[in-house]
Formats: structure tokens, sequence, C-alpha cells
């Protein structure tokens, strides 16, 4: 009795896949039922899946258009602070070129003067012994102070170069390193939220199967 008990339900199987396979005329009403409920049971899980199918779906492209804008968003910053940057730079440059033209302009009015009260100094001191050496003097002066006036605006504009492209190594390095943590951060949280949602989706599955047998 004990092993007829036991395998019970394998008689049981055994014998509704005999009627089954012959369809006998006796359980016609029954086997009638058993296909409507596996079609029915084959339906509904059709559509159920169907259904997380496309909850996952658009979890998936809300998902992805979130990414999309944040990289688009920070893409946008990264632009504007690079064009901040620039123009800041070709404003210290442009203003360092005008205020070296500038100096010149002033101290070509300061020679041109000068050359003047020199000229009129020349004027007075004609008629003395030393005229002539306090022409050389005043014109070796003028002289040097033209050379300085250019050798000034040249180191100005070297200066102005090499500070620029020290700013835009600088710039290009804090942004590799601000791209590459924002990269770095955005994968590990798109990693981090996908794994969720696939959690999430494999849990509903699971109590559907389990609610479902």
């Amino acid at each position: 009795a004990h092993v007829v008990d036991a395998h019970q339900p394998r008689i049981i199987q055994l014998v509704w896949s005999t009627i089954l396979f012959f369809e006998l005329p006796e359980f016609r009403q029954e086997i009638i039922q058993y296909k409507a409920s596996r079609l029915i049971q084959g339906q509904a899980r059709r559509f159920l899946a169907m259904k997380s199918y496309h909850i996952a779906l658009r979890g998936c492209l809300s998902l992805q258009s979130l990414v999309r804008g944040v990289r688009l968003r920070t893409r946008v910053i990264e632009m504007n602070t690079a064009a901040r940057e620039i123009q800041k730079i070709w404003r210290g440059y442009d203003a360092k070129v005008r205020y070296g033209f500038e100096l010149l302009d002033i101290i070509t009015v300061q020679s041109v003067v000068r050359r003047f009260l020199a000229c009129k100094r020349v004027t007075l001191l004609s008629k003395r012994t030393h005229a002539s050496i306090q022409i050389q003097e005043i014109w070796r002066g003028y002289d040097q102070k033209i050379q300085y006036g250019f050798v000034l605006l040249d180191i100005i504009r070297v200066q102005s170069v090499f500070r620029r492209f020290l700013d835009v190594r600088r710039a290009n390095a804090r942004l590799n390193g601000i791209v590459t943590i924002q990269s770095v951060t955005r994968i590990w949280t798109a990693m981090r939220t996908v794994a969720r949602c696939q959690n999430a989706i494999v849990t509903i599955q699971s109590s559907m199967r389990k609610s479902l047998a």
C-alpha cells in the first residue's frame, strides 16, 4: 500500500497521458477542458510575458534617455567652460598686446618731445665748443630708449604667449581629469541601475511563475 501510494501520482499521470494519446470518447469532455485550460494558460503566460517585456523595455528606454540627457548636459557645460576659458585667455592676450602698443606710443611721444627739447638745446648749444658732443649724447639716449621700447614689447609678447600655453595646458589636464572621473561615475551608476532593473525583472518573473504554477 505504501508503494502504491508513493507511485499514485505517476500512475495517474501515465493513465491521463494514455487517455490524451488515444483520445477516448468517454473522456472527451475532460480532454476538451484540459486542452482549453492549457491554451488559456499559454495565452495568459504570453500576455504576462509581453507585459513584463514592455515594462522592462520602457524602463530601459527611460534609463537610456536619462543617461543621454545627463551626457548632453555635461557636454554643454564642458563646452561652455572651455569657451569661457578661451575667451579669458584671448582677452588677457589682447589686453597685453594693447598695453604694449600703448606703451610704445607713449615712448614714441616722449621721444618726440625730448627730441624737440634736444633740438632746442642744440640750437642753444650750437655756439658752444662741445655742441656736437651734446648732440651725440642726446641721439644715443633717444636711440637706446627706442630700442628699449621694442625689446620691452617683445618681452611682453613672449610672456603672453607662454602664459597662454601654460593656461591651455593646465585647462586641458584639468578637463581630462574631470571627464575621466565623470565617465567612470556614470558607468558605475548605469551598471548599478541596470543590475537593479535586471534583479527587479527576475523577481517579478519568478513571482508570476510561482503564482501561475
